[in-house]
């Protein structure tokens, strides 16, 4: 059901804009703003599709903002010569939440009719960026909503930190990290404010300091409070981290 109201929201933006043609990412924006409105109506007339929209819904976001938003890194970094139109959904997704939030019906008409002045809308509704302190999280998860806070906090602070994940993809981090919550192998530490400074993770089976399996992030210029804590709280994994960087050193060393 969210495809066909998708697709028919091309059509009613390629109509209301008299054919004349719209970029692509606000194209997608306006298909995205297709599928709320059907979900919107449901809540209104037919409350029990609800829950399976919403869920349709959030399952494609895997797609749109994992998928989609790897492709479109890796084109980034890599400078593709090739052009995939997939590159567009992580940006038009992201875009129809800010302008969800904030626009009204007048708005939405605008911009349905806009064609290529489609984008001088859209940026009177930027996606907000990141906040220079992340929410304060609970000292300890305490069922599955907390869970999802934690992967949600341990995500925002790779990117705060600039940590790219070695060149891994977006899915594969976020398998490794379900991973490692399944095993109880991964440590958020905290502010005195409650908000997120750092995390680590680990193998739980590695032995030898060179297979520690032990990753570190922390909000830049809390590099000292995650070390600190994982110290306290948790000395044997800090000191296979510790020994994991003694033995790095003079192979880095070397290579310099």
């Amino acid at each position: 059901m969210l495809d066909v109201a998708h697709e028919l929201a091309h059509v009613t933006q390629i109509a209301a804009s008299r054919g004349a043609p719209m970029p692509p990412v606000q194209r997608e924006v306006c298909a995205f703003l297709g599928e709320a409105a059907l979900i919107r109506w449901a809540a209104m007339h037919r409350p029990t599709l609800v829950r399976a929209l919403k869920s349709a819904w959030h399952a494609s976001d895997t797609i749109y903002l994992i998928r989609d938003a790897d492709l479109l890194s890796r084109a980034l970094h890599a400078e593709s010569p090739s052009y995939d139109y997939r590159w567009n959904y992580p940006v038009a997704r992201l875009m129809a939440s800010a302008f969800l939030r904030d626009a009204c019906q007048n708005d939405r008409t605008a911009l349905f009719c806009a064609g290529p002045a489609a984008p001088a809308i859209l940026a009177r509704f930027p996606v907000l960026p990141f906040p220079v302190a992340l929410p304060p999280l609970p000292a300890a998860a305490g069922g599955p909503g907390d869970a999802y806070r934690h992967a949600g906090a341990i995500a925002l602070l790779d990117m705060q930190a600039d940590q790219g994940g070695g060149g891994d993809s977006l899915g594969k981090r976020h398998a490794d990290l379900l991973n490692c919550m399944k095993t109880r192998s991964v440590f958020i530490t905290l502010n005195d404010d409650g908000e997120p400074a750092g995390y680590a993770t680990w193998d739980p089976v590695a032995a030898e300091p060179v297979q520690s399996g032990v990753r570190c992030r922390a909000f830049p210029g809390a590099e000292d409070v995650l070390t600190s804590s994982l110290r306290l709280h948790l000395p044997e994994v800090a000191l296979r981290a510790d020994r994991h960087e003694r033995t790095t050193e003079p192979e880095a060393a070397a290579n310099v």
